[in-house]
């Protein structure tokens, strides 16, 4: 990916009206005198504009000797246009998907991306007979988000460039802008780590484990640990296959499933913010 950032250039905001035949054709001709080789994609709102102004829209754009590894390309699928991407080819069954995105502003004025995203999203929720105000600043994050779990399932690199209005957490929850603010703060509790697990790591964590309280997903029991702890032979090859991962940067299988248990604080309180949430996760 790092590579492929030299030959990539996203533009969000681009303020076009690309329903202009003449203003698609000026800006591929720029593209054809820069470069010898070029692939593009746009996104913009479907609202109609007369004049070549047209506040927000996004293009993507891939040159070079990239283009040849291109395979799909397009807009936002889910209706706001609210970004454009290019899908390439990787080695063998990888792909990498570049996207440029654009959330709307706060600014409902008559010719602002916002007041267009809210007229067409009003329309699409009248389309579904769903009842509810329009906010496009939130359903953008929410679009955006389940497309790009959809494209993490397919096996895709994600390469997302993106450009978010500031006043974006007012139209959260208070509780929601505090997780934002505190997780956009460095720890700075955190230190240097070793990718290499020690025997005496190993040795200690497993001995201090309760069996009665700690399991696996994998169905093997910790017990089958704590046994080996007094045969050095085994738990250096198991410690050897428990470092690779943090030393090449790879993510097994196992450690991509997680089972969130909710679980009641108070009897027969099931508030959502009465329960007390337990993840599971193979962490080995």
């Amino acid at each position: 990916m790092s590579k492929l950032q030299r030959f990539v250039l996203c533009l969000p905001e681009t303020n076009v009206n690309w329903n202009l035949t003449d203003q698609c054709q000026q800006f591929t001709n720029i593209l054809h005198h820069t470069w010898k080789n070029t692939v593009s994609s746009i996104s913009h709102s479907p609202e109609d504009f007369l004049s070549q102004y047209q506040p927000g829209g996004t293009v993507t754009i891939l040159h070079d000797n990239w283009t040849l590894r291109v395979i799909a390309k397009g807009e936002d699928p889910l209706g706001l246009e609210g970004w454009s991407f290019v899908t390439l080819r990787g080695k063998g069954s990888k792909k990498a998907t570049v996207i440029t995105a654009y959330n709307a502003s706060l600014t409902s004025g008559d010719m602002t991306n916002f007041h267009q995203q809210q007229h067409v999203l009003t329309h699409l929720l009248i389309s579904y007979n769903r009842k509810g105000d329009a906010q496009p600043c939130c359903q953008f994050i929410l679009d955006l988000q389940s497309w790009l779990e959809h494209l993490i399932h397919q096996d895709h690199e994600i390469m997302l460039q993106e450009d978010i209005s500031s006043g974006l957490p007012e139209t959260l929850f208070h509780e929601t802008c505090c997780i934002l603010e505190t997780l956009s703060r460095p720890y700075s509790k955190l230190h240097p780590m070793s990718a290499v697990v020690s025997d005496e790591e190993f040795v200690n964590f497993y001995r201090a484990a309760k069996e009665a309280t700690s399991s696996s997903p994998s169905g093997r029991h910790i017990g089958y640990y704590k046994a080996i702890l007094n045969t050095p032979d085994l738990f250096s090859l198991y410690l050897t296959m428990m470092s690779i991962p943090f030393q090449v940067g790879i993510v097994p299988d196992r450690w991509k499933r997680i089972a969130d248990i909710m679980l009641e604080k108070s009897p027969s309180d099931l508030h959502c913010h009465s329960l007390h949430i337990i993840a599971l996760f193979k962490a080995t």
